[in-house]
């Protein structure tokens, strides 16, 4: 990590009343939260499939699951996904939707029936890739202000670099001072020994950011089925974060109040992605035929990231235009998710269907980071800010499908709640979810069909570009799902 992005970051680590900016303190939610995506079946009932299983999306979950399984399968998943995001901005609106399709799912479970007498009916082995979360969202926010951003990069210029040009380090300046220093936006005056910017007026600022990425986890599990009361599974899980966003930032004199000046634009990309770990066990327990209980357990997973990020510059003045394009910055870190337990109960009828409920616990005061042994310090405040920032989150499922002859419908709903402690919500912008979902599903001989629909709210707080002002999210994800299954032995 170089000094420039040590500077940034250290800012916004201190400034706890952020809750959403792009800073590592926002990938304990971002990177952590998981949000129930797999199978269109999985996805129908709200995720509330704990205590049911017999589902390949069960293995990021709860593995006794897969124990279920009295036969071979193969499935496979692809989704739509539409993200609209409603933000406000100093009383602006802008309302912005990004489109994208993906596979939420695909995996196999083998069945191994036990021929010799004993208690083990069958062992079966799995493979699975399930989308836990996607990160696509498109957002725009726009203001005429006379608070030009220049301002702060004057201000760093002048905390860097003192009252004098031939001082100006780029070692120990920002990607973004170090740009517009480059391209005329921040200038040195030798008649009075200071930094200055040709922007003195008001400005039309236009801020466009479009993220995209997902996080998915590939499994291997084990389960089997002990005389059809106990289900057993075990899982090693290896999740993968692919992150990416770019910011165009821009400021235009619409009101010709800057002499010489026209406009800037500012692009910045940055790229984070990461290999993980983790272990998972579960158990199912049927003490009577219509009633199923399940616990599950997964350990913390520890991430190895990397950042990469760039900032370049485009200026036009009168007389000339002027272009930079910075460093490729980047910087290696470890990243530690919280355990997770999940429990759940069912009421099953062969002939009717079931009804399920779900209850998760995730405890996101245990996420922390490991910083290399130069950053110390740092780790220890941004830890102790997590810690101060975030507290458990309690997430809830119900889900129903009922059977009518090789039809079947289903409904679900979810709630998480926020992982922020009151103090520093901006209101009802906290992160909570709520889904809504239904589908239905067809079995033909050995193959299924199954098709999904869920509806996702969430509200979302981030500070804006200036590091100081607040931009609020009301989000409204519709998630599309087909699932074909092929049952491979009877």
């Amino acid at each position: 990590m170089n000094n420039s992005k040590l500077v940034i970051f250290a800012l916004l680590c201190l400034s706890i009343s952020s809750v959403f900016s792009q800073n590592m303190e926002s990938d304990a939610i971002m990177f952590g939260t998981n949000n129930n995506e797999g199978s269109a079946r999985h996805v129908a009932v709200g995720g509330a499939m704990s205590a049911i299983g017999g589902d390949v999306t069960s293995m990021s979950y709860n593995p006794a699951g897969i124990g279920i399984y009295k036969s071979s399968v193969i499935v496979l998943t692809p989704s739509l996904e539409i993200n609209k995001s409603n933000a406000v901005f100093n009383a602006s609106s802008s309302q912005q939707i990004n489109t994208k399709v993906n596979f939420s799912n695909l995996g196999a479970v083998f069945s191994i029936k036990n021929k010799k007498f004993g208690i083990v009916e069958n062992f079966n082995f799995g493979f699975a890739m399930n989308t836990l979360n996607s990160f696509n969202q498109k957002n725009r926010t726009v203001q005429k202000t006379n608070n030009s951003i220049t301002s702060q990069w004057l201000n760093e210029a002048k905390d860097v670099n003192g009252n004098q040009d031939n001082g100006f380090s780029n070692d120990n300046t920002s990607f973004e001072t170090i740009g517009a220093y480059n391209t005329w936006l921040v200038n040195f005056d030798n008649s009075d020994s200071s930094y200055n910017s040709p922007i003195v007026g008001s400005v039309l600022q236009n801020s466009i950011t479009i993220k995209e990425g997902s996080k998915r986890e590939y499994t291997l599990s084990f389960g089997t089925n002990l005389l059809n009361k106990v289900y057993l599974g075990a899982a090693l899980s290896i999740p993968y974060i692919k992150y990416t966003s770019e910011t165009s930032f821009s400021e235009n004199d619409y009101s010709k109040v800057n002499v010489g000046f026209q406009s800037f634009e500012m692009i910045q990309s940055y790229d984070n992605s990461g290999l993980g770990i983790n272990l998972k066990v579960g158990v199912i327990y049927k003490p009577i035929n219509f009633l199923r209980l399940s616990v599950g357990i997964q350990t913390p997973t520890r991430y190895s990231m990397e950042e990469k990020y760039t900032t370049d510059f485009v200026s036009s003045f009168d007389t000339a235009n002027y272009e930079f394009n910075s460093d490729l910055g980047n910087f290696s870190y470890t990243f530690i998710t919280p355990w997770r337990t999940n429990a759940g109960f069912a009421l099953v009828s062969k002939k009717l269907g079931f009804v399920s409920f779900g209850y998760e616990l995730v405890d996101y005061t245990s996420t922390h980071f490991d910083l290399a042994d130069d950053y110390i310090d740092l780790e220890s405040t941004l830890n102790d800010n997590l810690k101060d920032k975030y507290q458990i989150a309690h997430n809830f499922k119900v889900g129903i499908e009922s059977k009518i002859k090789k039809f079947r419908i289903r409904g679900g709903y979810a709630m998480q709640t926020s992982p922020l402690k009151s103090s520093y919500r901006e209101g009802d912008y906290d992160f909570s979810r709520h889904q809504f979902s239904g589908g239905f599903g067809f079995l033909w001989k050995r193959v299924s069909l199954d098709a999904t629909y869920r509806y996702t709210m969430s509200k979302e707080y981030e500070l804006s570009f200036d590091g100081q002002n607040g931009i609020v999210k009301d989000t409204d994800i519709q998630l599309l799902l087909f699932t074909v299954g092929f049952k491979l032995s009877k």
